[in-house]
């Protein structure tokens, strides 16, 4: 029962879950400089890379943790297709109270990250930071700008307000 008043309440840990999906390895280059930077203002962070996990697994995440930066390469001028049914299924649960970063790579028309802002939009989540679009292989600025911005989405986190109470 404290799991559901939680959950219902869209209490959220001081932590971040990076959801993403990488074809390539350029998305998951950014992922994992973003997840340094959490770390190093000392929240945990969570990596779930969606060739891995079904997006019913990470929505456990998304209850739990307060910042979720979501991941996706641009294919087909889109989200890739794990990427595209995982937020789909998230804004049909539509959790609140988030900080959101969006981040990806792209060869030609980079409307991925756009799109998982646009979700982000949905479902009313902060977004403070800039997206990250990055084009082709992430050089070591690139890479750097992601630390930067996983350091920033947890400084976000640390300062967010504390939670209502439960409203049920």
């Amino acid at each position: 029962l404290g799991n559901y008043r939680k959950w219902s309440s869209f209490e959220a840990e001081e932590s971040v879950a990076l959801i993403y999906y990488s074809m390539w390895g350029a998305t998951k280059l950014l992922a994992e400089a973003i997840a340094d930077g959490v770390q190093a203002e000392g929240l945990l962070v969570t990596l779930r890379n969606m060739e891995s996990y079904h997006y019913s697994d990470v929505m456990y995440d998304v209850l739990v943790n307060r910042g979720i930066a979501l991941g996706s390469p641009t294919l087909n001028n889109g989200m890739h297709p794990e990427m595209a049914s995982m937020t789909a299924y998230l804004t049909g649960l539509r959790p609140r109270d988030r900080i959101g970063l969006a981040f990806g790579s792209y060869g030609w028309g980079g409307q991925s990250v756009g799109m998982l802002q646009e979700v982000m939009k949905q479902l009313k989540w902060e977004t403070p930071l800039e997206p990250l679009k990055i084009k082709w292989k992430p050089t070591e600025e690139d890479l750097q700008a992601a630390t930067e911005a996983g350091r920033a989405l947890a400084q976000q986190v640390k300062a967010w307000p504390k939670p209502n109470t439960c409203p049920i």
